[in-house]
């Protein structure tokens, strides 16, 4: 994960107005100081223009004066000192998108791996109670037979000595020949 303090936070709306009045102001500047030395080149023309004869011998230095490519440096210059400020601004906050683009997509990830894992909970458990259900009817007749079973032959084991008569509710009494039975008197 990025290191918040190496990337620069990303640009208000209010701060990016701010940068592209700050441009407005370079590019406005720079226009006037084109006009201006334009209007300078254009004296030197004239006074080149007029005073030719005149200067014919110092020529080299009438074009050292109003060298384009002089000019040209000196606006270069001006250009990397005011525009270098923003590009290095702009150029941190690409770096801050990149760092938040990246975090994103790594929450992203995150996000489609834990969704995948409750999806595959959710269809374990669906087939699960699909088992279940399948089984329901059988656990059903299973049930109904123990109980019936045990309806009929609980009482019967449990019938057959003093203990389990007296627990049924029974009186344990033993008949002329000796033999002995549980008996259920009425009343």
């Amino acid at each position: 994960m990025p290191d918040r303090a190496d990337t620069a936070p990303a640009l208000s709306d209010r701060e990016l107005r701010e940068t592209l009045d700050l441009l407005g102001e370079v590019v406005a500047s720079m226009s006037k100081k084109l006009d201006a030395q334009g209007d300078v080149q254009n004296r030197m023309v004239e006074i080149s223009c007029n005073g030719l004869n005149a200067t014919f011998t110092d020529l080299e230095a009438i074009k050292a004066q109003t060298d384009p490519a002089g000019y040209a440096r000196q606006i270069g210059a001006q250009l990397e000192n005011t525009l270098d400020p923003v590009l290095d601004r702009l150029t941190a906050l690409q770096d801050g998108f990149a760092a938040d683009r990246k975090e994103t997509q790594r929450r992203l990830d995150e996000l489609v791996h834990h969704e995948e894992q409750t999806l595959l909970r959710l269809r374990y458990d669906l087939e699960k109670a699909q088992r279940l259900k399948r089984r329901l009817p059988l656990m059903a007749l299973l049930g109904f037979s123990l109980v019936l079973v045990l309806g009929v032959a609980l009482p019967r084991v449990m019938a057959g000595n003093a203990a389990g008569c007296a627990i049924i509710g029974g009186h344990w009494s033993v008949d002329a020949e000796g033999v002995e039975t549980c008996a259920f008197l009425a009343g």
